[in-house]
């Protein structure tokens, strides 16, 4: 069991407090880069047999099956995983540790305040939230390599997105399943970055529970 950060935006934070996301899907690199296809027993482009990286020091290839035993995918079942979301240098963070659970008392996160209050509004980004100010700490249960468009609609609710009791979302009026809804929100999360759902790269898909507690207060709890 190892502890490790891991960043979320203010829309998924707000989606882990609700209750509405168990999963998060991080795209693999190793040193940089995205797996290449290494042959195999099946010419199968969704089959993690046949793709990983060459390891010229020792002569071989390294699938993305074997992930269990390299780096590159960094969390595994058992983890447990304190929460980075953008946060204010105000009051309680402006001490060097005011303790685990003073942030969760006042509340001064960014997801918590949509909209800007003047100077209390000083945000620093999620990277920068040491691990005393997390709120939420997850805990890994299962973790699954796979390319980003094999995500099932079913998944695609446990990401955090909203479906109404008939199972669609309505964007611009009209009506979309869940994993079309996920599509625009992997796009504006990793499109940016050239990963892309058009670009389908491979990904680890991870399942966890929410603790709504910092990760030292859960431990001792």
């Amino acid at each position: 069991m190892t502890d490790r950060p891991i960043l979320f935006s203010g829309q998924m934070v707000r989606a882990l407090l609700e209750g509405r996301k168990t999963q998060t899907r991080r795209v693999i690199k190793s040193r940089g880069f995205p797996p290449q296809f290494c042959g195999g027993r099946y010419d199968d482009k969704n089959d993690p047999e046949c793709w990983g990286w060459e390891d010229f020091d020792r002569g071989e290839w390294i699938t993305l099956d074997q992930w269990r035993r390299w780096t590159f995918v960094p969390y595994a079942p058992g983890d447990r995983l304190w929460v980075r979301e953008a946060w204010a240098s105000i009051d309680a963070c402006t001490h060097n540790d005011p303790g685990s659970q003073a942030l969760v008392d006042r509340g001064f996160y960014r997801a918590d305040h949509p909209v800007d209050c003047g100077d209390v509004s000083r945000w620093r980004p999620s990277i920068h939230m040491p691990r005393w100010a997390s709120r939420l700490t997850l805990i890994v249960t299962d973790v699954r390599v796979q390319r980003v468009q094999q995500i099932s609609c079913d998944d695609a609710v446990a990401e955090g997105v909203e479906v109404n009791p008939a199972g669609v979302v309505l964007i611009d009026g009209v009506a979309h399943s869940g994993k079309a809804a996920f599509r625009k929100l992997w796009d504006s999360l990793n499109g940016p970055r050239g990963f892309g759902w058009d670009a389908n790269p491979w990904v680890a898909a991870y399942t966890f529970t929410v603790h709504h507690r910092n990760i030292d207060a859960a431990a001792a709890a």
